[in-house]
């Protein structure tokens, strides 16, 4: 199973009934993962989270451990929520306050997401 399926999998049971995942990605939160790669003690530092946006809002969710296993919704925030921009191997983008970092193997679908949402918006406005 492709590892964005296993996320969508794993995240659907705290989904509410009718809101669906349009895109849904990994990231950290917290220190940067060059630091907490290249030094063993800092990686208990790290936050592992998951950001999905989905048909009715964006979710920030607590990855767990292991980062795929979502434990609970940490924050919902609107739906045309801009995420970035995101440039570099590891992009920082700040959401509602708090620092996160995503790979650059997730940048396109955040940015496809990232459109989709404001054409929804243009479109409700």
């Amino acid at each position: 199973m492709a590892f964005r399926n296993k996320l969508r999998t794993n995240t659907h049971s705290l989904l509410p009934p009718g809101e669906t995942i349009e895109e849904i990605v990994p990231a950290r939160a917290g220190i940067s993962p060059w630091l907490s790669n290249g030094i063993g003690f800092l990686a208990g530092r790290v936050k592992f989270r998951i950001i999905a946006r989905t048909n009715q809002s964006l979710l920030i969710l607590d990855g767990g451990m292991s980062g795929i296993k979502p434990k609970t919704i940490l924050k919902r925030l609107p739906h045309d929520t801009p995420i970035g921009p995101l440039k570099g191997i590891w992009a920082r983008t700040i959401i509602d306050g708090e620092k996160y970092w995503i790979s650059w193997k997730f940048h396109k679908g955040l940015t496809r997401a990232q459109v989709l949402a404001q054409c929804y918006k243009d479109k409700v406005d």
